[in-house]
Parts: structure tokens; C-alpha cells; sequence
């Protein structure tokens, strides 16, 4: 659907809760009719459904409208607990005021969801709002920006142009490379994992994604890893991943040994290690090509971490804290030759689990 008829929708189940609310809304039991929404159930009878509750379902169905899926596992599941992170809808599906809504509309709290009231006044300020639309820019002659830009700009600002955008483009082509789509996917399905519940979501999502590896050719560290008489919670993706990797053709060499993050048909990697409470571990890596990119995250997002990268002893990468995961990019480019060594303390009072995501762009 589109945003306005996200509005629409919200806007119609408000005023269908005048004189019918159902126990449980879902995709299947509402319909259009001539341009007007309706219950596709001839019998759907009022019942006592809290106010907080019915917010939730508002925001659940509209979720599923926008985007075409749950926003928690299966449709008629709630899978939802305290740990579980509420999505946010991207800018490039609606609009910032429309997405802070839905999200709060799912917050677990019921006490954090907006009031019916609330709710209210917001589409009655949105719904058939016009969506900022672009603001065109003229000259003194009329011509506006989407006209050539030798006939917009008088000739000897054309070259003032292309000189700032000469001076610009190195910076504008790092930011866009900042951090790969896929790495943030797979960090995602990480966090995600934090909720048992959400495990077979997740699993479905690696088997169809052709571009990780597991990461396992990094040696164990004795020192600082748990062992099995440890207790720990863990992520679990390791099992996860191989069992995936098992199920497709080819996923073991003629060795029998998995691929690996040094296997360069594979940009992205991941390893998932457990580490004793106020210990570190370190892990010599090598088999690497290009500018290397790793991210580190804690099973709890409250984690007390720190991680750092050396070459020959000196530190070779800047590392960065975001929304509770360490991102770490490496000084220079490295060759299959190079080795170094990442490091992670857990400053953390408890035995703690970490997934080691790589991306390795192999050139």
C-alpha cells in the first residue's frame, strides 16, 4: 500500500472500533469496496479489547500493509518479548512521522504506545497529506534545475561546478562505502537472534542469502574462550550456519573442510566465539584482499567490549561503537599475504558470546 492508504486504513479501523472490534485483526478480514474499506467477515462482533492492545494490532496491520510482511515471525504469531527490537521502517517506504508511529505503536510497553486519542490526531493531520513534494529552483531567465546545466548556470560557474565536484567525489564515494548492505543485514539477523523465538525467521532468511560463509578457519583460543563446562548464552548461529551450508550443493571442499571467510568467492563472513568474563581473545587472520571491514556484537547489548586490530604490533584499525556493535575498518588495504590480529576484551562481569562479522571486498 501506499502511505496514504496507510493513513486510510488506520483512519478506517478507528472508526470501525465504534461499533465492532474484533478480538484479533489480520490481513485477511479486510477488503476494499467501491474505494472504501470494509470487513471482508459479515459477523465480526464487538469485543472487550484494550485500548493498548488494539493500538498494537493497528500498528501491526499497518506494518504488514506498507511492507508486505510482519514485523514479528509469522502472520498470526506474536513472537514479540521485552528483548525483542521493534523494526523501524526505512524513509524510502513512507515518511518519518508515519514510521516513529507504527513503531510505537509495536512497542512491548503498553504504557509507551500512543492513545487512542493520539492516534487520532495524527491521521487526521497526515491522511491525505501531500508528501514534501520538491521545491524547484530558477534562474533570473525561469529555467529551473531540471533544465541542462549549462542552460541553468551562467558558463563560468559550469567549471566552478565541476571543480568542487572533483574536490568532493573522493569523500562522497567513502561515505557510500561505509558500511556494506549485507554486513548490516547479517548483524540484523544477529540481533535478531537474541530472541529465541526468532530463530526460524532468521534461518530461512540465511538459507536464501548466497553471500556469507562461515568464518571457522580462525584457531580457537585457549586461553580466553568459555569451554563446555562454562555456562553462556549463545547467538547459536554456528550450528545455524552449517546446518544451512550442509544443505546446499558443494559447501565442503575435496578435503571435506567447510569454506571459509579465505575463500574469495565470498565477501562476507561470520564466526560466532564466547569469551570468559574479564578475559580477551586474539585471532591471527590472513588470506585477506582489499579494505577490510569487521563488526563485533555482544549476545547482550549492554556488553562492556572493546576491539582493536594490530599489524607487527601497532594498531591497524580505527574502531567505532554503533547502537552497541563495534565497527572496525582497516588502516590500509591488505594482500592474501598480510596477517594481523584482532583482539576482543569482554570487560563484562559475565561469560559473554560475540559474532566476528568480515566483509572482504577481495580487491
Amino acid at each position: 500500500m501506499t502511505e496514504n492508504s496507510i493513513w486510510h486504513l488506520m483512519d478506517f479501523l478507528l472508526r470501525a472500533m465504534v461499533d465492532k472490534t474484533p478480538a484479533h485483526l489480520n490481513p485477511y478480514m479486510i477488503g476494499v469496496d467501491h474505494d472504501e474499506f470494509c470487513f471482508l467477515e459479515k459477523n465480526v462482533e464487538k469485543s472487550n479489547v484494550e485500548e493498548s492492545e488494539y493500538v498494537w494490532q493497528i500498528g501491526h496491520l499497518a506494518f504488514y500493509a506498507l511492507m508486505g510482511m510482519p514485523a514479528f515471525g509469522a502472520d498470526d504469531d506474536r513472537t514479540q518479548t521485552p528483548l525483542t527490537e521493534v523494526p523501524y521502517i526505512g524513509v524510502s517506504h513512507c515518511s518519518e512521522t508515519l514510521s516513529s508511529l507504527i513503531h510505537r505503536c509495536l512497542l512491548f510497553e503498553s504504557s509507551r504506545r500512543p492513545k487512542l486519542s493520539d492516534l487520532q490526531q495524527y491521521i487526521a493531520d497526515n491522511m491525505d497529506k501531500k508528501l514534501f513534494p520538491k521545491k524547484k529552483i530558477t534562474n533570473a531567465k525561469g529555467k529551473n534545475y531540471s533544465d541542462s546545466l549549462v542552460n541553468f548556470w551562467p558558463e563560468e560557474m559550469v567549471t566552478v561546478i565541476v571543480l568542487i565536484l572533483m574536490m568532493v567525489c573522493p569523500n562522497i564515494a567513502y561515505a557510500q562505502t561505509d558500511v556494506p548492505k549485507e554486513m548490516v543485514t547479517i548483524i540484523n539477523r544477529c540481533k535478531s537472534l537474541r530472541t529465541s523465538a526468532n530463530a526460524n525467521k532468521v534461518s530461512r532468511e540465511f538459507l536464501f542469502d548466497k553471500q556469507w560463509t562461515l568464518m571457522d578457519e580462525i584457531d580457537i583460543d585457549r586461553h580466553g574462550e568459555c569451554t563446555v563446562k562454562d555456562r553462556v548464552t549463545m547467538f547459536g548461529i554456528n550450528d545455524m550456519g552449517y546446518r544451512i551450508a550442509k544443505r546446499q550443493n558443494g559447501v565442503t571442499n575435496m578435503g571435506g573442510r567447510f569454506r571459509n571467510g579465505q575463500d574469495e568467492r565470498y565477501k562476507f563472513s561470520f564466526i560466532e566465539i564466547t569469551i570468559k568474563k574479564n578475559m580477551s581473545v586474539s585471532y591471527e587472520i590472513t588470506g585477506r584482499q582489499g579494505l577490510q571491514q569487521f563488526a563485533v556484537l555482544p549476545y547482550h547489548n549492554t556488553s562492556l567490549f572493546t576491539v582493536s586490530v594490530t599489524k607487527g604490533g601497532k594498531i591497524f584499525g580505527k574502531a567505532t561503537m554503533r547502537d552497541g556493535t563495534c565497527f572496525v575498518q582497516l588502516d590500509k588495504k591488505v594482500s592474501k599475504s598480510d596477517s594481523f590480529k584482532l583482539s576482543i576484551q569482554n570487560k563484562t562481569g559475565k561469560n559473554m558470546a560475540f559474532v566476528i562479522v568480515n566483509y572482504n571486498p577481495g580487491k
